[in-house]
């Protein structure tokens, strides 16, 4: 008998985000790759389904789309608040509008059924799918994380100091102000959490994890990426400034979709 090795790929609702794993999955459908399942919101279901072809892709529906979490479904006033011109505000406010710890939460009790009874040997998570690294941490389960990013997005905490920092607008070549505006930009984002809307949501997180018994120290981005098997970036690094990358760090070029 051979033994079950399934496949859980993990996404949030974002298209631009579900491509690169909607892409990964159909690849491992057409060579014939059994057992592969697919969790994410109840919109990504048809384009992955679509690429069933020598074996299926079994999807599993987490939920409907949050709207206060979709920058599409959001009303005009919010989106402009959320992609105003000033870059620190608009991190701010961002944040303040795509944090939601009761549906992060949901969505982490419900894929943690489904890794129960599916028993995954890996897991391939999107970026921002939190829950199914803290799922996997949890359980013990190898994972990878698939970004459709550059690389010094996804790697933004092991940057060089005099590294422009991403969202900043900053190029690689700097004047002086343009480097004091980058220091100030940050020690911004270090300090992010000392916003009164997004520490009340911090402490939102810590009081669910506290309940799940999780340990904090795996909500932080390096601990993920240093307990990932790979990191999977959907670019090629040059339309990134250099910059020293971990030996796990995979760039793919642009995603794709249909046969090659």
């Amino acid at each position: 008998m051979v033994e079950r090795r399934p496949i859980l790929f993990c996404c949030t609702h974002s298209a631009g985000e579900a491509n690169t794993s909607i892409a990964l999955a159909g690849e491992l459908a057409r060579r014939g790759v059994p057992d592969l399942w697919f969790a994410s919101d109840e919109n990504n279901r048809a384009a992955v389904e679509a690429p069933a072809d020598r074996s299926e892709v079994e999807f599993v529906s987490l939920g409907e789309v949050n709207p206060r979490l979709a920058l599409t479904m959001l009303d005009e006033q919010t989106y402009n608040k959320v992609m105003q011109p000033s870059r620190t505000k608009s991190v701010q406010a961002r944040i303040c509008q795509l944090s939601d710890a009761d549906h992060h939460f949901a969505r982490y009790r419900k894929l943690d059924e489904l890794v129960t009874k599916v028993e995954p040997a890996v897991m391939v998570v999107n970026r921002f799918c939190m829950y199914a690294i803290q799922v996997a941490i949890a359980r013990d389960i190898p994972y990878v994380i698939s970004a459709p990013c550059l690389p010094s997005s996804l790697l933004e905490y092991a940057l060089p100091k005099d590294y422009p920092t991403p969202s900043s607008g900053l190029p690689l070549r700097m004047s002086w102000s343009q480097r004091m505006t980058n220091w100030y930009f940050r020690t911004f984002m270090k300090f992010i959490f000392l916003n009164r809307t997004i520490l009340k949501q911090a402490m939102e997180f810590n009081k669910h994890m506290v309940e799940l018994k999780m340990d904090v120290d795996n909500t932080r981005v390096r601990v993920q990426h240093e307990k990932a098997g790979m990191l999977l970036c959907f670019s090629v690094f040059g339309l990134d400034y250099p910059f020293p990358v971990p030996e796990e760090l995979r760039t793919l070029g642009s995603p794709f979709r249909g046969g090659a």
